[in-house]
């Protein structure tokens, strides 16, 4: 009676790891979500500062060279009451002016360099200080300030349609059961034949690039954030198949 007992616990046993096996393997190759805080450099793609305008060297130059300039008699920038013990010295600390006066600098910035003023709460995503990132349409990128950056490009990737995502599927299935029944050379042959088949749907499609976020607010949001433009742009091409039924 007891043995009967043993095996039928070594049976659940092997039931259960199966099913962990199974529900890893039949997980969906999209690519994975990659985070990097605004202080860190990535060590691939493209790079984007995390850090705020005032503080790229871009700007810090720009309006080290306009100081003067901006505190001139018929300076349009700040006029109005200037910060405390900086009426008479005629020189500027960026920390003491108010945000009003701040955002004119800014957009005299954002001019200088052609650029329309973006809208409140928005900023230009920079490529480099003073240079931003354009769309497909040649149109620069902008992006709410305080929420996480995501790049998705569009790459050659694993994009099959939704019949060869089925076969796909299918053959990791039977990969699968063939190890169940410890069968080598099913395994090999359904190895090749899974290899095959990615590499028959290597196409252009959406892919995550990475992730950026500048402060603690923007860091708890960023997985969620990226998983759902990344599903977005899948969706947008035709590939929402792909989406994993877990995100």
């Amino acid at each position: 009676m007891k043995r009967k007992h043993y095996w039928g616990i070594a049976t659940l046993i092997i039931l259960l790891i199966g099913a962990s096996v199974f529900l890893l393997l039949r997980n969906t190759d999209t690519e994975p979500i990659v985070v990097y805080n605004g202080d860190v450099e990535p060590s691939t793609g493209n790079r984007q500062s995390g850090k705020k305008l005032a503080e790229t060297d871009k700007f810090t130059k720009w309006f080290e060279e306009k100081k003067d300039e901006l505190v001139s008699d018929d300076s349009e920038v700040v006029k109005g009451k200037m910060p405390e013990g900086q009426e008479n010295d005629k020189t500027l600390d960026w920390h003491s002016l108010t945000s009003e006066q701040q955002r004119a600098i800014f957009d005299q910035f954002y001019t200088q360099f052609g650029l329309k003023v973006p809208p409140r709460g928005y900023d230009y995503r920079w490529k480099e200080p003073g240079v931003p990132y354009l769309d497909e349409n040649g149109n620069p990128v902008l992006h709410k300030i305080g929420e996480p950056i995501v790049d998705i490009q569009m790459k050659v990737g694993f994009a099959p349609t939704r019949e060869e995502f089925e076969r796909y599927n299918q053959l990791k299935d039977d990969r699968i059961q063939a190890e169940v029944r410890r069968n080598s050379a099913e395994v090999a042959r359904l190895d090749r034949e899974i290899k095959a088949l990615e590499a028959s749907v290597q196409r252009i499609r959406p892919v995550h690039v990475l992730t950026i976020w500048s402060t603690a607010e923007a860091k708890a949001k960023s997985t969620r954030v990226t998983t759902e433009k990344l599903n977005a742009a899948l969706r947008e091409h035709g590939l929402e198949h792909l989406i994993s039924p877990w995100d």
